[in-house]
């Protein structure tokens, strides 16, 4: 202890040792609450501050209300039982603290450099700065209006935020509810399902991976990388980084008219696109599209949009039109358009098709490093295949038209054991 113990004697007999103004530090391994393993032996609630250095553990409710927490890199505090752990001063943890439930509570901060573990874990602090490990085994809640950043790992199974969270490191999560706040990511997020209601922001050099559905609500800005089965978008933003659809993106006004600005570098590739009313995008941008397409929105502005399964041989080239778009959007003019499922691709450059639009013979080169048996198939919008045939030792084919219906359609090429290694979009005349 770094002050004085005042000893109280009450009817001739020692009641208590206080620590007034004091620090106490652990001595020993134990109990939480035993005395013994306090340098004060006193009741450790009486001390300003509380420094653990040893593995200290708690079996039933416990609530630690001291200014200051220090949990030292040799220390733990962990529960042995269902007790809840309530902490409500200042907490700096560079060691452990686990439990079943675990919250940080009221004003003040949390910094935590170690490993925070529990099946239910809420931070309710005014600041929650992460550089370590926090994990909630079943959910992780960040409190209303509460700050939360994250340049380590964080883990859960459900995460709350209703707060702002940012997030510089690493979230691993199954589902993410952003309900009130704004979620903005810097590093890496991985979740199987996301809703964001206010904002989300994706910022230069993030990655987002949802292998599930993700709606966001009245805010999105994505200037990183986003990758999703489905994205539901029902507000206006900018768009200077790539979104990746391998079922479908969707863009719909919620309410009021919204407007989506792709500037350049903005990139969407998707299999299926649906374009809502009263919904704008506009700027230099690009959407591939691979599967079905439909706008009932307007394009505007220097956008570049192209449907590689295309049914239809006038503008806007999409299945579905009901909407409008300026003279000055283009249509397949960027050559680094592609359809979703190109990172079968194994080769550094695509194969060659020749002549395209395809109207009768053509041929088809493929790369020098492709060896061993290919087989080669036609696949039309709709999924349905045909083969064109197997073959070996040859890197120009020469081949015949059949009966492809004219657009646009996919060239898969299949090595020796029928595993995709390459698709590409060809065009066939009328």
């Amino acid at each position: 202890m770094n002050y004085g113990i005042v000893p109280f004697l009450l009817t001739g007999s020692l009641f208590s040792s206080v620590c007034l103004g004091s620090m106490c530090t652990t001595i020993a391994d134990g109990s939480f609450t035993a005395t013994s393993v306090w340098d004060c032996g006193c009741d450790p609630v009486t001390c300003d501050t509380l420094d653990i250095r040893h593995a200290l553990d708690f079996e039933t409710d416990l609530l630690i209300s001291n200014p200051y927490l220090h949990v030292a890199t040799t220390g733990s505090l962990t529960g042995s039982g269902s007790g809840q752990l309530v902490i409500t001063g200042n907490t700096f943890n560079d060691g452990v603290i686990s439990g079943d439930y675990v919250r940080f509570f009221d004003h003040g901060m949390m910094i935590n450099t170690g490993s925070i573990v529990a099946g239910v874990l809420i931070t309710v602090k005014d600041s929650t700065l992460n550089h370590g490990t926090m994990s909630g085994v079943d959910s992780l809640v960040v409190g209303v209006t509460r700050r939360m950043r994250n340049y380590g790992q964080v883990n859960a199974d459900h995460f709350f935020s209703l707060g702002y969270y940012e997030n510089y490191g690493s979230t691993t999560v199954n589902s993410m509810v952003n309900d009130y706040g704004t979620y903005t990511n810097f590093g890496n997020t991985s979740a199987n399902s996301v809703f964001t209601y206010v904002a989300f922001w994706s910022e230069a050099g993030g990655t987002v991976d949802v292998s599930g559905k993700m709606i966001s609500g009245i805010v999105f800005d994505n200037l990183g990388t986003i990758s999703a089965d489905s994205l539901i978008i029902q507000s206006g933003g900018f768009m200077y980084g790539s979104i990746t659809c391998t079922s479908a993106l969707i863009y719909e006004a919620a309410s009021d008219p919204i407007q989506i600005y792709f500037g350049f570098g903005g990139s969407v590739v998707t299999r299926d696109l649906l374009v809502n009313e009263d919904v704008t995008i506009n700027g230099p941008g690009t959407i591939c599209i691979s599967g079905h397409s439909e706008n009932h929105g307007r394009f505007s502005n220097l956008l570049d949009v192209c449907d590689l399964s295309r049914t239809t041989f006038e503008p806007p080239f999409l299945d579905v039109n009901t909407g409008t778009y300026h003279p000055s959007v283009s249509f397949c003019e960027n050559p680094l358009c592609t359809s979703v499922g190109v990172t079968e691709n194994h080769w550094t450059q695509d194969l060659l098709v020749y002549p395209q639009p395809i109207v009768g013979p053509y041929t088809v080169e493929l790369p020098p490093s492709l060896k061993g048996t290919i087989t080669l198939e036609i696949s039309d919008l709709w999924g349905r295949t045909s083969q064109l045939g197997k073959f070996t030792g040859t890197d120009r084919l020469q081949l015949e038209r059949n009966n492809e219906a004219g657009g646009m359609q996919i060239l898969i090429v299949r090595g020796p054991n029928g595993e995709v290694i390459h698709r590409q979009s060809v065009l066939f005349a009328p």
